[in-house]
C-alpha cells in the first residue's frame, strides 16, 4: 500500500519532532484499517478491497 503524507510533510517544520509522530499515527491508522479488513471487518471494506485476495498483514514490511 502507499500512503500520502504530503500534508504532514508540508507542515513538519512547525513540529518539534519534524512530523515523525504524525507520520507514525498515519501509518498505524492505515495498517489497523487493513488488519480489520483482512479479518472480521471485511464486509466494511470498499468493493475493490473485498474483490482482492485477503491481505496477509503478517507479511507486511514497513520501509
Amino acid at each position: 500500500m502507499s500512503i500520502s503524507a504530503n500534508s504532514v510533510n508540508a507542515q513538519d517544520a512547525l513540529d518539534v519532532e519534524a512530523g515523525a509522530g504524525a507520520r507514525s499515527a498515519l501509518v498505524r491508522a492505515h495498517l489497523a484499517r487493513w488488519a480489520e479488513w483482512a479479518g472480521a471487518g471485511r464486509g466494511s471494506a470498499p468493493e475493490v478491497v473485498r474483490a482482492a485476495p485477503v491481505a496477509d498483514v503478517g507479511r507486511v514490511l514497513l520501509v
